[in-house]
C-alpha cells in the first residue's frame, strides 16, 4: 500500500517538476539545434544552430551597417562639405565594406571557411556563372559609375529617348527622375553601352528647340531679327546667351528652321514645359507679323488614256 503510494507521488513529482517538463519539450528542438550539416577540414562541426545564428548576426549586421554608414557620410559631408555625388560615393563605398565585414563576421560564426566557396564556386559555376552574369556586369558597372562619375546624382541626362534628373546610382541599376511622379530605372551596364548625354545640374543654362517652316522668299534675316526682339518673356530664360535661328534645310515646299532659346531648367518636364511656351510665342509672333507658314504642297499629274481610234 505505501508502495504504491510513493510509486505515485514520485511520478506526480515528475510531471509537475519544471525542469523536467522543460527537457522534455526542448529535447526535440535541441536535436534539431545540433543536427550536423557539414564538417569542416579543421574539424569544425557546422550545425543547425550555428547557420541560424549566423543569419540572424548577418541580417542584423547590413541593417547596422546601413545605418553606420548613413551617419559616417552625414559627418563626413557637414565636416568636409562634399557634393552630393561625393556623399552618395562614399555612402556606398562604406556601406559595401561594412556588408563584407559583417559577412565575414556571420560565417566565423557558422565556423564556414573561406575555402568552401571555392568548392562552392566549382560545383555552381555552370548553373550560377550565366545566370548571374548580369548582375555582376550591373554591379561592376554600377562601381565604375561611382568612382569615375561621368554622371553624378541631381544631374540631368537623357539616354534612349528617357531625359530626367538622377537620383540614385546602386550596385544594379540607376534610378532617374522623368516629371510626373515616375522614375525610370536602368541597368548600370546600358549606361556604359549607350550613349549618355549629360545635361548638367539643375540651373544650368541649356537651349531648348522649335522647328518651323517658312515659305520660300521669306527675309531670313529679318526674321532673325524679329525673333531676338520679341521673344524674351519666356520664363526661366538666361539673357547672357542669344536666341539662335538656323537654317536646317531646303525643304519641298518650305524653308526648314531651328529655333533655339536659352533657358534653365530645374526639374524634369522644365525642358518640355518651356519648349511649349516657345512654340506658342512663335506661333503669336507668325500671326501678328503675317509669317505663313505653308502647307505640304503636291503637283498630280493625272495620266489620259490614249484615245480611241
Amino acid at each position: 500500500m505505501f508502495e504504491a503510494m510513493n510509486d505515485i507521488k514520485n511520478e506526480l513529482k515528475e510531471v509537475v517538476n519544471p525542469v523536467a517538463v522543460g527537457k522534455k519539450i526542448a529535447s526535440p528542438w535541441q536535436d534539431f539545434w545540433n543536427i550536423e550539416v557539414v564538417t569542416t577540414e579543421a574539424g569544425d562541426r557546422v550545425t543547425v544552430g550555428t547557420l541560424i545564428v549566423a543569419l540572424v548576426c548577418l541580417v542584423l549586421g547590413i541593417i547596422i551597417a546601413k545605418w553606420i554608414s548613413k551617419k559616417f557620410t552625414q559627418r563626413i559631408f557637414r565636416r568636409f562639405q562634399m557634393t552630393p555625388s561625393s556623399q552618395h560615393l562614399w555612402s556606398s563605398m562604406s556601406f559595401y565594406i561594412c556588408s563584407l565585414f559583417v559577412t565575414l563576421v556571420a560565417l566565423r560564426i557558422a565556423h564556414v571557411p573561406l575555402t568552401v566557396f571555392t568548392l562552392i564556386g566549382g560545383a555552381l559555376a555552370l548553373g550560377v556563372g550565366f545566370g548571374s552574369q548580369n548582375l555582376v556586369n550591373n554591379f561592376m558597372s554600377g562601381l565604375m559609375f561611382l568612382f569615375e562619375a561621368p554622371v553624378k546624382v541631381g544631374e540631368f541626362i537623357e539616354i534612349d529617348g528617357f531625359f530626367g534628373r538622377v537620383v540614385d546610382v546602386g550596385m544594379r541599376a540607376t534610378q532617374i527622375e522623368v516629371g510626373m511622379s515616375r522614375r525610370v530605372i536602368i541597368p548600370n551596364s546600358f549606361l556604359l553601352e549607350k550613349a549618355v548625354v549629360n545635361w548638367g545640374k539643375p540651373g544650368s543654362p541649356i537651349y531648348i528647340s522649335a522647328n518651323v517652316n517658312v515659305q520660300y522668299g521669306t527675309n531670313l534675316k529679318m526674321l532673325e531679327t524679329l525673333l531676338r526682339e520679341n521673344i524674351k518673356d519666356i520664363p526661366q530664360s538666361v539673357e547672357d546667351l542669344p536666341l539662335l535661328m538656323q537654317l536646317r534645310n531646303f525643304g519641298d515646299s518650305s524653308i526648314q528652321l531651328d529655333i533655339r532659346y536659352p533657358v534653365r531648367i530645374y526639374s524634369p518636364v522644365d525642358r518640355e514645359v518651356l519648349a511649349s511656351h516657345l512654340r506658342i510665342k512663335l506661333d503669336e509672333l507668325f500671326k501678328r507679323e503675317k509669317i505663313s507658314i505653308p502647307l505640304p504642297q503636291w503637283i498630280v499629274h493625272q495620266a489620259v488614256p490614249p484615245a480611241q481610234g
